[in-house]
């Protein structure tokens, strides 16, 4: 009888996760879809993936959080007896989820680690980034004195920079009209800013 990785992986980490579990359940639903739009990708390996790429934090670690996250997925699918090199796509998947990989190394990142990136990346494009872009830079502006509207064309550009980042041609359709939506939103505060302070 064959193993169901993907259970082990949900059964063994799902209770951890505590309030982070829905953005993984998101991930893991956007990696499954993606996966079955590249089938040359392994299904099994990015959907393990996505179950155990935020492990490190819910040990509270939130910057470098890939490496970690990487180091104990990779513990816990030896420690389980999960085949060694698949296991290592899954940590490497794990290792490259949080930034982008740009120049001649872009197209040789494996599949399965561009999916999970998109897959972790595709609700912040339908959104939620672009509200915490705002509330961070509010934030900031506010404490130095400054006013948080200066800052729209900014954190308009970082969000087209995260959108341009993604990966997969089906991620990017599947964000599309969010994205689209995000950006007339901005573009409006902008413009009814603008002619509120006669510019």
């Amino acid at each position: 009888m064959a193993v169901d990785w993907v259970r082990r992986a949900r059964e063994a980490v799902a209770g951890k996760y505590g309030p982070i579990l829905p953005h993984v359940e998101a991930v893991v639903a956007h990696a499954g879809d993606l996966a079955t739009h590249y089938p040359q990708a392994d299904r099994e390996v990015v959907v393990v993936a996505a179950w155990l790429h935020d492990l490190a934090r819910v040990e509270g670690e939130a910057d470098g959080h890939a490496t970690r996250g990487a180091e104990l997925a990779r513990e816990f699918l030896a420690a389980a007896g999960y085949p060694p090199a698949r296991a290592n796509l899954v940590a490497w998947a794990i290792l490259h989820h949080t930034d982008p990989v740009y120049g001649p190394e872009r197209g040789e990142l494996p599949l399965e680690a561009r999916i999970l990136y998109d897959a972790d990346k595709m609700d912040r494009v339908r959104g939620y980034y672009l509200a915490e872009l705002l509330v961070t830079v509010g934030t900031r502006v506010a404490g130095e004195g400054g006013h948080w509207l200066a800052h729209l064309p900014s954190a308009r550009e970082l969000y087209v920079g995260l959108f341009e980042s993604l990966y997969t041609e089906r991620a990017r359709e599947a964000v599309q009209a969010d994205y689209e939506a995000c950006l007339d939103f901005l573009d409006r505060v902008t413009l009814a800013t603008g002619r509120r302070e006669g510019r």
